[in-house]
């Protein structure tokens, strides 16, 4: 019985798969023409057919395509834009530019530089092609422009970028070595660039930038290195036509300065048309405000048997004007008496700079000239008076040069008046006063110092 049972059960098993497989074969052939024309039918996966299909994040942007959608990117950062003069007439562009972007490379776009003059009036357009890498910071930069009226303002536009994405992406292992700037003559700087990649580059633009210590940028310049191969060293250097311009020129630190200037008889002794060594001693003090910063004040008294009062020029940003107060000095006729009051011209200074001083924050300096013995008044004594107004001046923390023109003066004396042996200075003739007003005014503001910093970057020919 159970024999019977067992082979019913296997012809049952039979009887279903035969039918299974019938069925099957049945929708094969009903169903596989679809299926083919289906597949015939289904586009090819595409990031170039205008339409947001097979996961695109945008129509043929993002998800599988390489061409990244614009919301997925943060625009490029123009950090700085600035138009410079090379030479009378002839000016450069530059500008600094970020992709602040980790994934995404600007396979291209179009940057286009406005300048315009103070009205702003438009004066030239320069347009033209770049790329950026990820996390790349770069110069874009446009030299040999010829403008004829002068130029105040330019702004830059980066459009039609084309972005792509990017699989870990590095900075090329391009270093910059013996990195030297000289000043002497017409600005040059030198460096020499190391490839330390695997590879040769066809070509890398190096760019650099001139700054000073409050970052202001003096001056750009960018040059190119072909075929750099692995493991060389090329050396580059950059050159400027003339001496970099600041304007304004800015110190260290805020500086408000009295002129102190002898206008006593003897400053005429050594002539007469034109008065000696009275008119080198105002070429030479206008000379020293020229060379002032021009956020920084000026005021000018000057003395003989008395101090001008009011006096000559009360401290201003004005330069114009302290060159003006230092032009008119003069000899009057009741100056020729060979009195030369240098305590009141100090006093005078030092009650100046207190009273017109916006802030106690600023330098405050005295720049002396006299070419006799102090010798007025009587009482208590030339010499005394002034050096009792000097200490009081140094008291308040004022900073006081000296400067003896001539063998008549007492050396000794002024040397001890300044602020230090090194504030005094002897000119035996009025020729030597422009150099040492010149250093003077190095010390009041010194100096800059300028700093520099390399960009180096591959970049392809093709734009």
């Amino acid at each position: 019985m159970d024999f019977v049972i067992l082979i019913f059960i296997e012809i049952m098993l039979w009887r279903i798969r035969r039918q299974i497989f019938y069925t099957t074969v049945f929708l094969i052939i009903i169903f596989a023409p679809v299926v083919i024309y289906l597949i015939i039918k289904q586009p090819p996966q595409s990031c170039f057919d205008g339409k947001q299909n097979q996961k695109e994040l945008g129509i043929d942007c993002g998800g599988p395509c390489s061409n990244a959608c614009d919301f997925e990117v943060a625009s490029h950062v123009i950090e700085w834009q600035r138009i410079f003069e090379s030479r009378p007439g002839e000016y450069y562009i530059a500008a600094l530019v970020e992709n602040p972007n980790t994934n995404f490379t600007a396979r291209e776009f179009t940057y286009t530089f406005e300048v315009y003059d103070t009205n702003n009036k438009l004066l030239l357009t320069k347009t033209g092609k770049n790329k950026s890498n990820p996390r790349e910071r770069f110069i874009l930069f446009d030299s040999g422009i010829n403008i004829s009226s002068k130029p105040a303002r330019v702004f830059l536009n980066i459009t039609d970028v084309s972005w792509e994405h990017t699989v870990a992406y590095s900075q090329p292992k391009l270093t910059v070595k013996n990195e030297e700037l000289s000043l002497f003559g017409s600005p040059r700087l030198t460096a020499s660039i190391m490839n330390e990649e695997m590879n040769t580059f066809n070509t890398v633009e190096v760019s650099t930038i001139i700054f000073n210590e409050e970052s202001n940028i003096i001056a750009v310049s960018q040059t190119q290195i072909k075929n750099l191969d692995e493991g060389e060293r090329e050396s580059i250097f950059f050159t400027w036509p003339q001496t970099f311009k600041e304007e304004p020129r800015i110190c260290i630190d805020p500086v408000e300065v009295m002129l102190v200037f002898d206008r006593s008889g003897s400053m005429n002794d050594d002539g007469s048309d034109p008065p000696q060594p009275l008119t080198d001693a105002k070429d030479a003090a206008r000379l020293f405000i020229n060379q002032v910063s021009d956020r920084d004040k000026v005021g000018v008294v000057s003395f003989a048997t008395t101090a001008r009062d009011p006096i000559d020029q009360l401290p201003s940003i004005d330069k114009e004007m302290a060159k003006e107060a230092v032009s008119n000095i003069s000899i009057l006729p009741e100056d020729e008496t060979g009195f030369t009051n240098l305590g009141d011209g100090i006093l005078k200074a030092w009650t100046a700079l207190q009273k017109e001083s916006a802030t106690d924050s600023v330098r405050k300096v005295l720049v002396i000239l006299t070419d006799g013995k102090a010798n007025a008044p009587k009482v208590p004594g030339g010499e005394i008076h002034a050096k009792k107004e000097s200490d009081n001046a140094k008291g308040l923390g004022y900073e006081l040069y000296t400067i003896g023109l001539g063998n008549a003066v007492n050396q000794s004396f002024l040397r001890d008046i300044a602020s230090s042996p090194e504030y005094y200075y002897f000119s035996a003739t009025s020729n030597d006063l422009k150099d040492i007003y010149t250093e003077i005014a190095t010390s009041v503001c010194p100096e800059r110092i300028y700093l520099t910093r390399i960009f180096i970057r591959p970049i392809n020919a093709d734009f």
